[in-house]
């Protein structure tokens, strides 16, 4: 079994349509996330990956954007896992 499949964000799990700020996530891709909400169903387990090298409300920068990402996906989708 694969330890974990990743997926980046700009672009692929959220919509890009150039750089705004540190703290602007796009709207989700939802058949991307469908299919990452398979993923996690299966019991596979899912990295978002990024190449955003800042730190979020002085947070590390993976702390930070696994809150904005959870808070963006969870208010747009119902849910997040």
């Amino acid at each position: 079994m694969i330890p974990y499949i990743a997926v980046d964000l700009d672009g692929t799990l959220a919509k890009y349509d150039g750089w705004k700020d540190d703290l602007q996530i796009g709207e989700p891709v939802a058949p991307m996330v469908e299919r990452v909400k398979g993923w996690l169903d299966e019991g596979i387990k899912v990295k978002i990956m990024t190449a955003r090298i800042t730190a979020v409300n002085n947070e590390p920068f993976d702390k930070g954007y696994r809150r904005l990402v959870y808070k963006a996906y969870r208010t747009e989708t119902g849910s997040y896992q």
